[in-house]
């Protein structure tokens, strides 16, 4: 469930919005977007945004920008993400496809072959690029249909990016002209309209070239000079986010190209090397809080509490727009529905269950109207490639875990899961749409959870004492998380003298009270509070290149997995501390985690001070500007909470030295690292036969695997070539999930055999 709280219903309802969307063809997402823009602005900072505010046209550069020294456009241009995660599963608003001159499209890509377009006149060419788009009139109309009954589809640009094996490989200049046709097509349609997924700025997706799952370069199985080809396309994709308000997604599957990518990054952006962008307006606090929270990640201290807001920009609705779209399927009419705003929600969902015959039938209406919503959000992306021991979530969807899994993790979702040896586990507080009967959203649900849910009120209070947990896109009124989190205050300092702890007991009792007390009020905060559900906590370190799995029922494979899955987990394995928060260091720890919020509330945060350490996006992030400064408060905030996880992503990236050893990317290796690797080699080179066989050159493998070491390189060194490296385990774990015709071809390159995965393509082409 969305956190439990007092909510506000959207002034439009739904059969409004529909009425208001009829003969809007060019307006997606109208029934989202119309109601969000109808909320208050005076939201909770503790969901994510949920607007996604009007459409204006390109900013003003030369206009002036109070609050910062820095040029206006700097605060209002686009930024460049880098997501470890599948272009097919994101929630954006264009993405780049890639394909041959022989235009044909893979069934790995999950693309309609209604949709795909003609091929143009000089493809191949003139023409590098070109949109898929219905051919027909019928086709038009029921897209937009589909855009108020869930949401419309990001648009898959066909771009001439894979090389045809009689022609050789494509140049790098070759690359980057395509990439650009394929910018410029994705910029005319993410801006022709509000973005599809409600953000401030729209969103478009690229492919790292050679790191993806169907690319050619690994299918012909080219080394080459991936490192040059991602610096150049960084350079391509900032100059392009600095000229238009929109943003980037550099996206990849491969661990190691994730982390190649986010160095690269550090080397051309000064910004990620100051752990702060330039046009905050405050950079020292923005600083501060990166350096803490990417070290409490790699001293393997942190966990995950993730709320509704983090669902928003996937395309789910908010609290509001939850129940008035059940209290419309199940029948009430707009006239009922204005008299169900004034009620408290839970009693809401209980009048909607009264109607729907059920609860059981209301949980199945709930579990369709969450389910429909099949790609994950940027900031689903941007968690999961945080390195955590666990995740709670309070979320029925099922966003997190997709997200998890396409940046290569293994996880279990409790309670369902109980018992599993996974790399990671979330527990689904308040149930999944996979289990409609497990979902909490009435009284009654509520009143039976501590009775039922016993096991996962142990967990969180677990959680809550022996890790620091970061919460995001939670409101802290969820009636359960106040009632557990005042146990666990109550227990943790309810005898304690130690400084300033001591009168937080006092302020867990009051929690619960005061959560009772505010549930009558209709509180703006709650429009953040979405319904949707993520729920997954990721692989530790969110490194495809390490986590893999599948394969090997030979135990000297699994155990070389394993040194390198458990050096992924914490980091560098050693047990260093970088920067971690002198709490974690001393006796006592004062704080049980860290809140980003959107908004600062100065009751809630006096509420909570003694308890969590709260971080409000709006006191930290930018000045709106331009175009920023006409969407919605709470999407540009929300927009400030996705950059400032990439910040702390990037950050824990740069203390990792992921591919150190990887000859893919030497080109982005500083001068030091590469004096490093150069000595590691040659100590790898001169090792004696008989330190090869040691038990501590077995713990030493799983460090250098972590930082690049090849599966090649290990079997010669250990002269052993039925050794499984964790990069081959990841592609064949995920090659059990494509068609048959991928996993074929998959097959053929996990054997080695670069001659015959050429010709299988081409007969795929």
């Amino acid at each position: 469930s969305t956190s439990t709280t007092p909510w506000t219903w959207s002034k439009l309802g739904t059969r409004a919005a529909m009425k208001t969307h009829e003969g809007r063809r060019g307006t997606p997402f109208a029934l989202l977007a119309m109601a969000l823009l109808s909320l208050p602005r005076g939201a909770d900072g503790g969901a994510a945004a949920d607007t996604p505010g009007a459409r204006a046209s390109p900013p003003d550069m030369g206009s002036s920008h109070s609050g910062t020294s820095q040029a206006p456009h700097q605060a209002n241009c686009g930024h460049v993400f880098i997501l470890n995660t599948d272009i097919r599963h994101l929630a954006c608003d264009a993405w780049l496809l890639p394909v041959s001159r022989a235009m044909e499209v893979d069934r790995v890509w999950n693309v309609s072959p209604n949709d795909l377009p003609y091929r143009p006149r000089g493809w191949g060419t003139t023409a590098l690029a070109v949109a898929c788009r219905e051919k027909d009139e019928q086709g038009r109309r029921r897209r937009v249909e589909e855009r108020f009954r869930t949401y419309e589809h990001p648009v898959p640009i066909l771009t001439d990016v894979l090389s045809n094996p009689a022609d050789g490989k494509k140049s790098l200049d070759e690359l980057l002209a395509a990439l650009r046709q394929f910018l410029e097509l994705a910029k005319d349609e993410a801006l022709a309209k509000p973005s599809r997924f409600g953000r401030a700025l729209p969103l478009i997706a690229v492919p790292i070239f050679g790191a993806g799952l169907a690319s050619d370069e690994l299918l012909q199985a080219d080394v080459g000079h991936l490192g040059e080809t991602i610096l150049a396309v960084l350079e391509e994709l900032r100059a392009f986010s600095q000229k238009y308000p929109l943003d980037i997604a550099l996206c990849t599957i491969d661990g190691a190209a994730f982390g190649a990518a986010l160095n690269a990054r550090r080397k051309q952006f000064p910004g990620f090397v100051n752990r702060a962008p330039a046009f905050v307006r405050n950079p020292e606090g923005w600083r501060d809080e990166v350096n803490r929270l990417s070290g409490l990640c790699l001293s393997g201290h942190l966990s995950l509490f993730l709320g509704a807001g983090v669902s928003i920009n996937a395309g789910l609705p908010s609290w509001p727009q939850l129940l008035e779209q059940i209290a419309f399927t199940v029948g009430f009419d707009e006239l009922a529905i204005a008299r169900m705003r004034a009620l408290d929600p839970l009693e809401a969902a209980t009048v909607c269950a009264a109607r729907a015959g059920g609860e059981s039938a209301l949980k199945e209406v709930v579990s369709r109207i969450i389910g429909r919503v099949k790609r994950h959000s940027l900031q689903h992306a941007l968690l999961s490639g945080l390195p955590f021991k666990g995740a709670i979530t309070t979320n029925y969807d099922e966003l997190f875990e997709q997200a998890v899994r396409c940046a290569g993790g293994d996880i279990a979702v409790l309670p369902a899961q109980i018992g599993g040896v996974r790399d990671m586990w979330l527990l689904k507080m308040h149930g999944t749409v996979r289990r409609p009967g497990s979902i909490v959203l009435t009284r009654a649900d509520y009143s039976r959870f501590s009775k039922e849910q016993a096991a996962s009120e142990g967990v969180l209070q677990g959680l809550l004492l022996t890790q620091h947990v970061l919460f995001v896109g939670f409101g802290m009124r969820d009636e359960n998380w106040c009632r557990i989190s005042a146990s666990v205050t109550g227990a943790t300092w309810g005898n304690s003298n130690s400084g300033g702890n001591g009168n937080s007991n006092g302020s867990g009792r009051d929690i619960a009270r005061t959560h009772h007390n505010a549930n009558s009020h209709s509180h703006t905060q709650n429009a953040l509070a979405i319904s949707g559900g993520n729920a997954n906590a990721h692989t530790q370190g969110g490194s495809s290149s390490i986590s893999g799995g599948g394969g090997g029922g030979n135990r000297a494979q699994s155990h070389l997995h394993g040194l390198a899955h458990s050096e992924q987990r914490h980091g560098l394995g050693s047990g260093l501390v970088f920067g971690a928060d002198s709490d974690l260091r001393g006796t006592p720890r004062s704080l049980l985690g860290t809140v980003l919020s959107l908004q600062a509330d100065d009751v809630l945060d006096e509420l909570w001070e003694d308890v969590l350490h709260v971080t409000p996006m709006d006191s930290l992030g930018v000045v709106p500007h331009g175009q920023l400064a006409s969407a919605h408060p709470l999407a540009v905030q929300a927009r400030e909470l996705e950059i400032f996880l990439d910040y702390l992503t990037s950050e824990i990236e740069s203390k990792r030295c992921r591919v150190l050893l990887n000859p893919k990317f030497g080109a982005l290796l500083s001068s030091g690292s590469r004096a490093l690797n150069i000595a590691l080699e040659d100590f790898l080179a001169t090792l004696p036969d008989e330190a090869k066989m040691s038990g501590g050159f077995r713990q030493l493998l799983g460090t250098l695997l972590f930082m690049g070491l090849r599966t090649e390189r290990v079997r010669a060194l250990l002269a052993d070539q039925t050794l499984e490296g964790p990069y081959h385990q990841r592609l064949s774990k995920l090659a059990e999930k494509m068609p048959n015709n991928v996993r074929a071809y998959r097959h053929l390159l996990v054997a080695g055999n670069g001659r015959n995965g050429k010709q299988l393509r081409k007969s795929n082409q």
